[in-house]
């Protein structure tokens, strides 16, 4: 298989989960983040433990799933933790994981709140949740989107969750929290701190991608060098890891919309219910 034959999905997933690697503790609340989650676990750093509504868990042991309250479904017990405690692994700095924010501006500030105006919003979103305390705790943000368009990479976000390289942070008031990975269905990007430079750098292109989609998708400057690198493709081992971890193609609804989305959770649902009638048997 060539690099350009593999589903962008995959591509993602296998980046997101090397980023993870040397992270003490992963967590997610997606599809993709908890694939990536899973895959880093399993291929790139076995000591790397997974955080659940369960507690801790080995990535090995749990799969991705739309029907469970954290999108795992597990299949033996972890360390079981209660909500302090799991509070701690965020307020600690001790926890890496994967947002995926309807807005992310050039500074790598990240909105899930709303779009528009808090008056007025267009589209009212999940709320900030848990954004704001991750974004001044954990070590450092990342970020994905499935859909890198000036609807998702803006000049300004509509509403702070997570604060990018805002004022308070270049002045050492927000020591934690600093913006580093963009994976988009385009590339995988850096956020820098100088204020000079481009504050999005390209460190690879997906493959088939070129600058000038970027260019042309992307409302803010972004620094491209001109031998950057193609985005390795998924290892089959990357793609075996992922299959495990996300047996129903959970993923691929992130890649989706409308009627194709209804109809692919609709099968995801269905190949879920019968493997749990055959564990049942």
């Amino acid at each position: 298989m060539s690099q350009a034959e593999h589903a962008i999905d995959d591509v993602m997933v296998a980046a997101m989960a090397r980023l993870l690697a040397g992270s003490p503790v992963v967590a997610g609340a997606t599809y993709c983040s908890q694939a990536a989650a899973i895959v880093a676990q399993t291929v790139y750093d076995p000591s790397i433990m997974l955080l659940t509504n369960y507690g801790l868990v080995d990535a090995r042991e749990v799969f991705v799933t739309p029907t469970r309250p954290d999108f795992f479904a597990r299949s033996s017990p972890g360390a079981v933790l209660d909500q302090p405690e799991m509070f701690e692994f965020v307020l600690g700095g001790r926890m890496a994981i994967w947002i995926a924010p309807a807005q992310v501006d050039q500074f790598g500030s990240a909105n899930i709140a709303y779009i528009g105006s808090y008056q007025r919003p267009k589209v009212a979103l999940v709320g900030p949740r848990g954004l704001p305390d991750d974004g001044t705790n954990l070590q450092a943000m990342t970020y994905y989107v499935a859909n890198h368009s000036p609807r998702t990479l803006v000049t300004q976000v509509d509403h702070i969750s997570s604060p990018g390289h805002v004022d308070a942070r270049v002045s050492g008031d927000i020591p934690f929290g600093r913006p580093t990975w963009l994976v988009t269905n385009l590339g995988v990007f850096e956020f820098g701190d100088g204020d000079s430079a481009p504050r999005l750098r390209c460190q690879s292109l997906h493959p088939g991608v070129t600058a000038d989609m970027v260019f042309e998708a992307t409302p803010f400057d972004v620094a491209i060098p001109g031998d950057v690198p193609t985005t390795s493709p998924p290892s089959p081992e990357d793609l075996a890891a992922i299959k495990a971890a996300d047996p129903f193609d959970c993923r691929k609804l992130e890649f989706l919309g409308g009627a194709e989305a209804a109809a692919h959770m609709q099968s995801v649902l269905a190949q879920e219910q019968e493997f749990w009638n055959q564990v049942d048997r």
